[in-house]
């Protein structure tokens, strides 16, 4: 060995013995020790989450605030909606090499990644939305022994969007539906005695001259047409209104229960939103049937165009609808114009949902026998020989509750409705509507 300067070691004066034992010499002496012997360091750190901040204002136990204990034995923070700024201090401990300490930090469920803290340790968060988190933290010793800590930050959501607050607007609409329909169906009924009452008069008034009884005869028949007509009304607020309010009803206490105990109501409020669609819905169409203005077919031309726009256009299909001049001339009672417009709506439905097309043609026109609306896509079709009771042209009905009730529309107005569809060769609706009965 070189041994050059006493109390340091000499350069180049080491050496390695056959058993793995390593010798350093110096002007003292020589030292030596086995290299596998040497200890590593598997002490993790102790991690200290040694202060919490709202909107950078320091929170302590005593501050009547959301922590309730000493962060060092707390689990979980529970805050406001609009106590979402926040940020925790934290540090690492471990006294081998402290300078080599590492420390990683995230908000699990609002952070996708770990972030490396700075020397200042500490994890701001701003805006952070209701939901449930967790604030981790992990730090390392010199020799890469890692350590966790973790705390759970549920930020509360606003009093308005609630499941409570949600099932608080679903029963105030359908007490408000159920109050319209409930004054609307009083109204009738009371419209229909007055009406009676009037007939009735009438009739003892005219009863002495022919004359007079044919034009009584003339005025009952419009009264008892209009009477008629509001106990269709009726009919239609009691049974197509009526179901629709009663599952809205079903819903509500359903989501009430499933609230009390605490259990996601979502699907069920979605349901009472659905319905409440459908009831809407339904409501427009009968609104706009018993409105006097929409007596021409322009007006229910503009409303199909309206309706094809909307159940199409947004979903990239393309359509042509065309209608015949002469079709301004033609006049259609309340009823066929209700008809009409819902077999059109039913085709228009079916098309969306089954006929995966690109292209639709809608044609109005006056022809030699009356009304003709034709409604043509070129989607994949069907097999008609396939389907139960299939629509012939003879009148027959073809399977499916939308198309039985086209059916049966077109025969409340004793037109005829023809359905053509070959597999990959799209489908083709035809109304037809006889001009003797169009005048009657």
């Amino acid at each position: 060995m070189n041994s050059q300067t006493s109390g340091q070691f000499a350069y180049g004066g080491c050496y390695k013995s056959q058993s793995g034992e390593l010798f350093f010499g110096d002007g003292n002496g020589f030292y030596s020790f086995f290299p596998n012997e040497l200890s590593r360091n598997t002490r993790p750190p102790q991690i200290l989450i040694h202060q919490f901040r709202l909107g950078g204002e320091i929170i302590d136990p005593s501050s009547n605030g959301p922590l309730k204990k000493a962060l060092a034995y707390t689990e979980e923070i529970r805050l406001k909606h609009d106590q979402n700024f926040f940020s925790f201090d934290f540090t690492a401990i471990h006294y081998s090499n402290p300078i080599e300490n590492k420390h990683l930090f995230m908000l699990e469920g609002l952070d996708d990644n770990w972030h490396i803290a700075g020397d200042q340790r500490t994890a701001y968060y701003g805006k952070v939305p209701p939901g449930d988190y967790t604030f981790r933290v992990k730090a390392s010793n010199s020799d890469g022994v890692w350590a966790e800590k973790r705390i759970s930050v549920i930020v509360l959501p606003p009093w308005w969007q609630t499941s409570w607050a949600y099932l608080s607007y679903a029963v105030a609409f359908v007490a408000c539906i159920w109050l319209f329909t409930w004054y609307r169906s009083r109204s009738l009924k009371a419209e229909n005695l007055r009406l009676e009452e009037k007939v009735t008069q009438r009739t003892a008034e005219l009863e002495h001259s022919l004359e007079e009884k044919y034009e009584l005869n003339k005025k009952i028949e419009s009264q008892q047409a209009l009477l008629n007509e509001r106990l269709r009304i009726s009919r239609e607020l009691h049974d197509d209104i009526g179901s629709t309010l009663g599952s809205i009803s079903i819903y509500s206490e359903v989501a009430k229960k499933r609230t009390s105990k605490n259990e996601n109501a979502n699907e069920v409020l979605s349901k009472i939103g659905l319905a409440s669609r459908e009831l809407i819905d339904k409501m427009s169409d009968i609104v706009w049937s018993l409105n006097p203005n929409n007596e021409s077919f322009e007006q229910l031309q503009n409303r199909m165009m309206a309706f094809t726009a909307m159940m199409l256009a947004p979903r990239n299909i393309s359509y042509d609808f065309s209608a015949g001049e002469e079709l301004k001339t033609i006049q259609l009672t309340g009823e066929q114009r209700k008809n009409i417009f819902l077999i059109f709506k039913e085709a228009l439905y079916n098309i969306v949902k089954y006929a995966n097309c690109q292209s639709v043609q809608i044609v109005l026109s006056a022809q030699k026998n009356g009304l003709a609306m034709i409604i043509r896509d070129n989607g994949k079709g069907f097999d008609i020989s396939k389907v139960t009771n299939p629509v012939r042209h003879d009148g027959e009905y073809l399977g499916g509750n939308g198309i039985k009730n086209m059916q049966a529309r077109a025969d409340d107005m004793k037109a005829t409705l023809c359905i053509d569809s070959k597999i990959n060769e799209g489908t083709t609706v035809q109304l037809t509507l006889s001009d003797k009965y169009s005048q009657e």
